[in-house]
């Protein structure tokens, strides 16, 4: 975080913008930043980049950046293009500046890979304490690719008693059987 920690200089009195520059609360670069009241942002999917194929569940962190405290927000989300059944979040995430933490983590369901697959994942909140949007909507919108991971058969010595593993990428099964490994 930046806000506040410039350094002063009497000969710049205005940002970017032509807005006044606060001399008590200096923001690094060449505009200021006013704190938003009401201000989350869509910050990460849970989810790996690269995945072994299979069934995942997907969630998406959110931040309040705001001074307000978040109560209630709707995010919705779509997977490889096709729009998914918006998901509610009703658990308080305290401000930007709580001790306790202003991150929530949001289920959205889930989905299922393949080998050499790729998976466009987007998520974007519609609605923050019942109101549409927030003060910078930038942020609030979420694009992320995941790849399924392929799998290279090869055979362990005999005398390690273990035989026909399937890896790749650290995907690890035995001719297709979802087992680990085989006598």
């Amino acid at each position: 975080r930046l806000k506040g920690t410039g350094k002063s200089n009497s000969n710049v009195t205005e940002d970017f913008y032509g807005a006044p520059r606060n001399s008590l609360a200096l923001d690094r670069g060449a505009i200021a930043f006013i704190q938003p009241n009401l201000e989350v942002s869509v910050d990460s999917f849970n989810v790996p980049a690269a995945l072994c194929p299979g069934n995942y569940p997907l969630s998406v962190f959110v931040s309040n950046e705001g001074f307000n405290r978040i109560d209630s927000l709707t995010v919705n989300y779509e997977i490889n293009g096709v729009l998914q059944n918006s998901k509610s979040y009703n658990s308080i995430i305290e401000n930007y500046l709580s001790t306790n933490g202003n991150v929530g983590e949001i289920p959205l369901g889930g989905f299922s890979i393949n080998e050499n697959e790729t998976i466009r994942l987007k998520a974007w909140l519609t609605s923050v304490n019942g109101q549409i949007g927030d003060e910078y909507a930038r942020n609030d919108t979420l694009e992320y690719t995941v790849v399924g991971k392929r799998g290279d058969a090869f055979n362990l010595n005999a005398s390690s008693k273990l035989y026909n593993f399937e890896i790749g990428d650290q995907c690890w099964t035995t001719n297709g059987t979802n087992s680990s490994w085989q006598w």
